[in-house]
This record gives structure tokens, sequence and C-alpha cells, in this order.
């Protein structure tokens, strides 16, 4: 069986975050907190110099997310898909409007 570097990582991560549910802790790392919102642990780092993304605290020099801010940080990141309205006669004396 052969597996990929991608396949390879996922399955890291994803047990690096099964650790942390299995010893019963709602916190998770930078490089877990990244894999559960599928950005880069640098991202995360950008955020919060710029005071953006997800709450976090430092426990220490350490920094980690609580899961319960990472899947409510998430959730006011929903956004509706912009709707794209097409013009059926832009030279006819209605204005343009759209469809």
């Amino acid at each position: 069986m052969s597996i990929d570097t991608k396949q390879l990582s996922g399955l890291i991560v994803g047990n690096l975050i099964g650790y942390t549910l299995e010893n019963d802790t709602p916190y998770l790392t930078v490089m877990q907190a990244a894999a559960r919102l599928k950005v880069k642990p640098e991202t995360l780092d950008k955020w919060r110099q710029q005071s953006r993304g997800p709450m976090f605290r430092q426990h220490g020099r350490r920094i980690v997310y609580h899961l319960h801010d990472l899947d409510s940080w998430s959730e006011d990141q929903k956004q509706q898909t912009a709707r794209i309205y097409k013009t059926e006669d832009k030279g006819s004396d209605d204005g343009g409007e759209s469809i």
C-alpha cells in the first residue's frame, strides 16, 4: 500500500487531534487548531498578531485554542453565497434590470 505525503500529514494531524480529545482536554495546539480550521499554522500566527481570528489562550509561553472558541469563530464566518445577476438586455429602456 502506497501513501502520499498529503495523506500522511492528514493522518498525523488527525491523530494529534484525536490524542487531545482522548485525553479530555478541550485545548488544541496551534498545529491542531490550524488543522481543524484547514489553514496553515502561520495563518493563525498572523491572525493573532493582527487581532483577528479565533480567541486563543496563552498558558505560559504556549498558545492554545479552546474547541468551543474555534467552532464558534468558524460559525461566525459563515457567509451566504453571492447571487450573480445577468443583464438580459443592457440596451433596452428598462435600465438593464437584472433577472
